[in-house]
């Protein structure tokens, strides 16, 4: 096969996975990534294939697929963002995570959050407010409403539209 043809078969194999990744056919997705990383090792393709795992019901080899993508994309954040959300999700420590992204991207307020949804989960609300001290969070009602207001609006669309659905709205 031509370098262009494979080129374009690729290109094609990508777009079917993309597609079925955002129409929520976890599964399809996940043999469409897996097709492409018989290609060419991709991280980003490990990635999507660890969501579509994971969103698919195999648990743990998508949250392995995710760590390793993270490890082989250490500044991608939505890969780090990626596993965070799992290890919350399975109420799990995704502190170190969360704390490394807000050290490259302070400014990353979906990481902030995120991190500090993850510290109210654990028990630790004066930590999660204190994290969100200054600037737009500087008022303790506006940090409270927040808090609060993540956690509303993530339990209704999990229970409305499935954590999937969620997650893909929100990150990807």
């Amino acid at each position: 096969m031509s370098p262009i043809l494979a080129n374009l078969v690729s290109a094609a194999a990508h777009r079917r996975a993309e597609h079925a990744l955002a129409e929520g056919r976890f599964a399809e997705a996940a043999e469409g990534f897996a097709s492409l990383l018989a290609r060419k090792e991709e991280p980003v393709f490990r990635m999507k294939r660890g969501l579509a795992l994971w969103a698919s019901g195999s648990r743990k080899q998508g949250r392995e697929e995710a760590a390793s993508a993270g490890a082989a994309l250490p500044a991608s954040h939505p890969a780090r963002l990626f596993l965070a959300l799992i290890l919350i999700e399975e109420d799990r420590d995704a502190e170190e995570i969360l704390k490394a992204v807000a050290a490259a991207d302070p400014g990353n307020l979906f990481a902030r959050g995120l991190r500090a949804l993850s510290l109210v989960r654990g028990g630790r609300e004066t930590e999660a407010a204190g994290l969100l001290d200054g600037g737009v969070f500087g008022s303790a009602i506006f940090r409270a409403r927040l808090l609060m207001a993540v956690e509303t609006r993530l339990r209704k669309k999990l229970d409305e539209a499935g954590w999937r659905e969620a997650f893909l709205e929100t990150v990807l």
